[in-house]
């Protein structure tokens, strides 16, 4: 006697995991297929790439060396770190100065697109979206996400915060990340990215840790609002 089989232990998660496994296998699928589309053109330019941490953006010196050390290996493309923890290597009206810069008048990005492209390097600027902090020591800059809009920090199932009480102190220093479903997040990031686009030469934007602490996370208060809107139900 035939069986039926068994279904996938997909059906029994909740909604909220359901949406996060869901949205994992699509990403992964057009990341997949837009491999096999590149492989198969004979026409595309083979893209030898490095990634330049923001330690590397500080002065003209540091990006001379990644940038000439690229070209001499044979990379082509730069991926250049000017936001790192809610911060900015490159001149900003809208996010604070990163804390590694020195010089209050070097405009980092600026030299780097210069130099890149003198190179013969595609440069894109590389940004750190959703993780805003994670030293011990709270930031300088009142304006600083982190202190600005502690309403965006994002908060784990048991409504437990992004932070924690003794991070006030000085003893913590565990990746604090906002909700991409927080009011005003949206708008603030388009903000920052078109200033950037208009202010400077770039080949493109790379944007990583688009994504939430962990699988605990992603309950704040407007994502589930949203939630209970779209299915009716908590994501409990």
């Amino acid at each position: 006697m035939m069986q039926r089989p068994k279904r996938s232990n997909f059906y029994g998660l909740n909604p909220h995991k359901q949406f996060l496994q869901a949205t994992f296998w699509v990403a992964f699928f057009v990341l997949s297929l837009s491999v096999v589309l590149y492989a198969n053109d004979p026409s595309s330019e083979e893209i030898r790439s490095l990634w330049v941490v923001r330690y590397s953006m500080i002065s003209p010196e540091s990006i001379d060396h990644a940038l000439e050390t690229a070209s001499s290996l044979g990379f082509n493309n730069v991926f250049l770190q000017v936001r790192g923890r809610g911060d900015a290597y490159y001149s900003s009206q809208i996010v604070p100065r990163g804390r590694f810069l020195t010089d209050p008048d070097f405009d980092s990005l600026s030299y780097a697109v210069e130099k890149g492209h003198a190179l013969g390097l595609k440069v894109h600027a590389w940004l750190n979206m959703f993780l805003v902090w994670s030293s011990p020591e709270l930031p300088k800059d009142t304006t600083h996400l982190f202190l600005a809009h502690p309403d965006w920090l994002d908060e784990s199932r048991n409504r437990k915060q992004n932070v924690e009480p003794n991070f006030v102190n000085g003893s913590g220093g565990t990746p604090r990340f906002i909700s991409p479903a927080a009011k005003g997040v949206t708008d603030h990031f388009v903000t920052v990215l078109i200033e950037i686009l208009d202010q400077y030469d770039v080949d493109g934007i790379h944007l990583d840790y688009v994504r939430l602490a962990d699988l605990d996370y992603g309950y704040h208060s407007d994502s589930e609002s949203q939630f209970v809107l779209k299915y009716g139900l908590r994501p409990d």
